[in-house]
């Protein structure tokens, strides 16, 4: 395994269940399905003058989107979550946090205060209808589609929050950027248009 802490690791291939750091074994994932990314395992690029490289992917399948956790391997073995969904990308470093604030406010229009942070503004709440993964994945907390996604930001801020029931709410806390600002290499090519 690259990362550290790394959580767990899939075939990319199969997607059968390969190992984790003191954790019991959990199912297999579905197949992937296609989607428009052009990321891959082996895509690189650079964020923040450092760079990375893409070793693992978790797939949400929302009811009116999708969103692609790529797990990357970042200065020599630190987590990056880059997240992508329809050519617009999320930077987000390390795990994820305990959410302190009203949970109530984790909707769209509303105030979302995350602490010593600045405030942000909820923009969507999706529920989740699948959820596949592979490669070598961070931490991760749902490997079921029973939770809800609430993605929420201000100017080029945002964070994602999972919710499932009663339990502990966490999220993430990131920069939005775009694909020129992350320097992409060995990506897949699309020329459909052409």
């Amino acid at each position: 395994m690259q990362l550290s802490p790394a959580a767990y690791l899939f075939c990319r291939h199969c997607h059968e269940f390969i190992g984790a750091h003191n954790l019991p074994p959990i199912l297999r994932s579905d197949k992937f399905p296609d989607d428009w990314s052009f990321i891959q395992y082996g895509s690189a690029g650079k964020y923040k003058e450092h760079d990375f490289k893409i070793i693992g992917r978790v797939r949400l399948q929302l009811r009116n989107d999708y969103k692609n956790f790529w797990t990357a391997e970042y200065k020599n073995g630190e987590l990056l979550w880059i997240v992508e969904s329809f050519g617009s990308f999320g930077v987000f470093s390390g795990s994820w946090l305990d959410f302190q604030g009203n949970h109530k406010n984790l909707r769209a229009g509303k105030s979302i205060d995350i602490g010593a942070l600045e405030k942000i503004f909820g923009e969507y709440v999706e529920k989740c209808e699948a959820i596949q993964y592979a490669g070598e994945i961070g931490p991760w907390r749902y490997f079921s589609p029973t939770f809800f996604l609430v993605q929420a930001g201000i100017a080029n801020a945002v964070a994602l929050f999972t919710v499932r029931g009663n339990e502990q709410i966490q999220f993430m806390f990131g920069e939005k950027m775009t694909i020129e600002q992350l320097h992409f290499t060995n990506i897949l090519q699309w020329d459909e248009w052409k």
